[in-house]
């Protein structure tokens, strides 16, 4: 159980920072290029640079962006109250099967709405483009990929443990 207490111990400050980071980045870097910064936009390859680009083309993009970011934090948050459980010596309990349901929830829904957000960036930056708006164009990305798989993964491990956890339960009482 130590080595569980110092792996334990060792993941908090690691998510900590990687939540630190990933705000300061990830979402600085889109409210950084939707508001804060308007010549980045006219940088982009979708945006005509004789088109206006209202408040509202820009809140919408923001919008779009940052809800890949705060599900992803809840992830990182829901995974970090888990590390604090199982650093509390609580493993084989139905928090920790919930709390791992969560950041499978969290994971999948960061990389599936960062899909959607992917698929939507050029009709969002050329929406005001003189010569119309660029059309949803495909895109395929291992990243978002593999965020929705691992959340999955998450997700099914938390699923397993509760129904173990309720057999287990359940066989006490023939015992």
């Amino acid at each position: 159980m130590k080595k569980v207490h110092r792996a334990a111990t060792g993941l908090i400050p690691l998510l900590v920072i990687f939540a630190g980071f990933y705000i300061f980045f990830v979402a600085g870097g889109t409210l950084n290029f939707a508001f804060l910064d308007p010549e980045r936009w006219y940088e982009s390859y979708w945006v005509d640079p004789a088109a206006p680009v209202p408040f509202a083309q820009r809140l919408i993009y923001f919008l779009v962006w940052i809800l890949p970011v705060a599900l992803g934090l809840y992830a990182v948050f829901a995974a970090l109250r888990l590390v604090f459980l199982i650093r509390g010596g609580v493993l084989f309990d139905a928090r920790v099967s919930a709390l791992l349901r969560h950041v499978g929830i969290g994971t999948s829904g960061s990389g599936l709405t960062d899909f959607v957000a992917n698929l939507l960036t050029p009709t969002m930056l050329s929406w005001t483009n003189p010569g119309g708006a660029e059309p949803v164009t495909w895109y395929f990305d291992s990243e978002p990929a593999g965020l929705i798989v691992c959340g999955a993964g998450f997700y099914m491990i938390g699923w397993i443990m509760a129904e173990a956890r309720r057999l287990a339960d359940e066989n006490e009482g023939f015992i």
